[in-house]
């Protein structure tokens, strides 16, 4: 569990800088290991907390943050907001293993939207 865990942290050390998007391996990792959804959801939110913390300090540290961007932040809290609202009270009434089918799924979905993205911007 340990070296699987490193390579998942490797892996999403790549994806911060790259994409922002360090969550998906550390997650899968935790799947495929049949972590409860409780912890998983507790572990992931620390995660993310510590390192958005640190991301968000270097990006105010070098200017990479606008007016623009934060407005645009705000405008996105809302709906963020509401739906991580709605995925935690439905993500408490489902089976550990929907709940591990679901994450994949979700993360599935993501990498084939943002890849379909990507193509049609080619």
């Amino acid at each position: 569990q340990a070296v699987g865990s490193m390579v998942a942290g490797g892996i999403a050390g790549v994806l911060l800088p790259v994409a922002a998007v360090p969550g998906p391996p550390v997650a899968l990792f935790m799947v495929s290991q049949n972590w409860e959804q409780r912890t998983m959801r507790a572990v992931l939110s620390t995660f993310f907390l510590i390192l958005e913390v640190g991301t968000t300090g270097a990006f105010l540290l070098n200017g990479a943050l606008s007016e623009r961007l934060l407005l645009l932040d705000l405008v996105m809290l809302p709906p963020v907001g509401l739906a991580a609202l709605v995925a935690a009270r439905l993500a408490g009434r489902v089976s550990q293993r929907t709940y591990h089918r679901l994450v994949v799924a979700v993360i599935a979905i993501a990498g084939v939207a943002g890849a379909a993205s990507l193509l049609a911007g080619l």
